[in-house]
């Protein structure tokens, strides 16, 4: 029986504590950079990885881990095309493209 599924919806609820912010963020990072999302966003469209937390400080902690994460990877950061206070926007990639990353 596999457990490996895609599902519409998932939210992950956490603890305090760093440790689980820094798995928020390598998570953020991998379904925002890795994870081919073209069979279900139509041409044009742009996808958000929406990340919530109790406070808007723990929040920025949690962007601040995932660009960390961006940074650390020579691949990876060439998918960021910008940083804002409360975002962070990456590149399209081709089914090519993704192919190369994985």
């Amino acid at each position: 029986m596999s457990h490996c599924r895609r599902v519409s919806e998932l939210a992950i609820v956490g603890g305090e504590g760093a440790e689980n912010r820094e798995r928020s963020a390598t998570f953020a990072a991998y379904v925002g950079g890795l994870c081919d999302w073209r069979d279900v966003l139509v041409p044009g469209e742009t996808g958000v990885l929406l990340v919530l937390a109790q406070s808007q400080h723990i929040a920025k902690q949690i962007l601040n881990y995932t660009e960390a994460d961006f940074d650390a990877s020579p691949i990876l950061s060439q998918l960021v095309v910008n940083r804002t206070a409360d975002t962070i926007e990456l590149k399209a990639t081709s089914a090519s493209r993704l192919d190369q990353l994985r």
